[in-house]
C-alpha cells in the first residue's frame, strides 16, 4: 500500500497527453522560429535602409528570398493532391496562386516589421 501511495503523488508524465502536447511544442517552436527569422530578416532591411550599405542591403534582399523560398517550402510540403482529372495547366494555376499567396504573408510581414521598427526609432528620436 506504501508503493501506490507514492506513486500517486508527484510529477508523472501522462502518456495520453504527451502526443497533443509534443504538437503544441513544435507548433509553439516553430512560430518562435519564424517570427525570429521575420524579425532578423526585417531587421537587416532597416539598417540597410538607415546606413545606406549597398552590401547590406543586397544581403537583406538575400535573406528576404531565403525566407520566402523557406516559407514556400511549406505550400509543397504539405502535399496538395490535386485530382488526376484536373488539367496541367489547372494544377500549375494553383500551384503559383498558393506561392503568390505565401509571397504576399511574407511581403506584408515584412511591411509590417519595417513600418513597426521606423515608428519606434521615431519614438525614441523624440
Amino acid at each position: 500500500m506504501a508503493n501506490r501511495e507514492k506513486a500517486r503523488w508527484g510529477f508523472v508524465l501522462d502518456p495520453h497527453y504527451e502526443a497533443g502536447n509534443a504538437i503544441i511544442r513544435d507548433g509553439a517552436k516553430w512560430f518562435l522560429d519564424f517570427l525570429r527569422n521575420i524579425l532578423i530578416v526585417g531587421g537587416l532591411f532597416v539598417l540597410a535602409e538607415k546606413s545606406g550599405n549597398r552590401y547590406l542591403e543586397i544581403l537583406s534582399w538575400v535573406a528576404g528570398g531565403v525566407l520566402f523560398i523557406y516559407l514556400s517550402s511549406y505550400w509543397t510540403a504539405l502535399g496538395f493532391r490535386f485530382p488526376r482529372s484536373l488539367p496541367i495547366w489547372v494544377k500549375l494555376l494553383l500551384t503559383a496562386l498558393g506561392i503568390v499567396i505565401v509571397g504576399a504573408i511574407t511581403l506584408i510581414a515584412l511591411n509590417g516589421l519595417h513600418t513597426a521598427i521606423n515608428e519606434i526609432v521615431r519614438a525614441q528620436r523624440s
